[in-house]
């Protein structure tokens, strides 16, 4: 990796959109703000959430989401979506009404099977089932902006499917689909990419028996499709996609919460976010029809 290159190139794309990321860290510093003054309510007495009952809100995605693949919350409280062809990214504003703007990753437009999307400050990257990332600085409107691809360790036989930052190790988590490794074949396995010397860990960062889980939540398999850290309880969410169901376990594998998500709610819940105030985001691919992003509150 050719460091000098890439230092040059972030230069270049933070000097040229400089007005609309001072713009965006004042929202940030109001977002942080709000999240404070909320965090004394919301941090202390989280105890989990209704996933069963009727969700916070329900909002109808863009035409081009409807394959929507992966989201990640921004430190201003912007969503960030993707489908799971196009490197075209969606940023929705919950704050004004689900307004939303887009971008793309080169010209043309890179193609791939993109199965997530995470934020590190400034810094975004996404990633394919074959664990490829490819990492970029947030564009304007309608703009095309340059990309670099990383190549984690990770293959297709793993297939990664959920990709979010953790602060606390300063890495990258994989959540895949499959592993390959000797005495890990009957486990769902997280991987962590580190991004002080862009290395993957030799052992998973987390694992999980995928049969307690299914005897849990009462499904038949439990395919990982996105992971997230809760940023008050510190815990991991991990999302099922084709049999809907969400699971809450520590970082020593402990599971503390396994649910099995109402199918008409979440045909196919793809990508998960939790917001600073703790209000988890889940975005459902539509298929046929439109996707759909629902959000629910924390219980206190």
């Amino acid at each position: 990796m050719n460091t000098n290159r890439y230092a040059d190139f972030r230069f270049r794309q933070k000097f040229r959109v400089s007005s609309s990321y001072l713009r965006r860290i004042q929202m940030g510093i109001a977002v942080t703000l709000v999240a404070f003054l909320l965090g004394g309510i919301f941090a202390r007495d989280i105890k989990g959430y209704h996933f069963i009952g009727n969700p916070d809100r329900q909002f109808q995605l863009p035409r081009d989401l409807r394959e929507v693949s992966g989201l990640a919350v921004s430190e201003d409280g912007r969503l960030l979506a993707h489908n799971d062809e196009s490197g075209t990214i969606y940023i929705i504003s919950p704050q004004d009404d689900f307004t939303f703007k887009r971008f793309y990753l080169g010209s043309p437009v890179i193609r791939g099977d993109f199965e997530g999307i995470a934020i590190k400050q400034d810094t975004l990257f996404l990633v394919t089932s074959s664990g490829t990332l490819v990492r970029f600085i947030e564009g304007a409107e309608e703009e095309h902006v340059p990309y670099q691809k990383i190549h984690t360790g990770l293959s297709s036989k793993y297939n990664v499917e959920g990709l979010t930052y953790d602060s606390e190790s300063n890495s990258l988590l994989l959540a895949c689909k499959a592993s390959i490794k000797k005495g890990h074949k009957m486990m769902k396995v997280v991987y962590a990419f580190s991004l002080r010397d862009y290395q993957l860990s030799s052992e998973p960062y987390l694992t999980f028996q995928e049969k307690k889980i299914t005897r849990e939540a009462d499904i038949k398999h439990f395919s990982p499709s996105a992971i997230e850290r809760h940023p008050q309880r510190g815990t991991f969410f991990i999302l099922s996609a084709h049999e809907p169901a969400i699971l809450e376990m520590t970082g020593n594998g402990q599971i503390l919460n396994v649910t099995k998500l109402n199918k008409k709610l979440h045909p196919q819940p793809e990508g998960l976010a939790i917001t600073s105030e703790g209000i988890i985001y889940i975005a459902n691919e539509g298929g046929k029809h439109f996707a759909k992003l629902i959000s629910y509150l924390p219980k206190n």
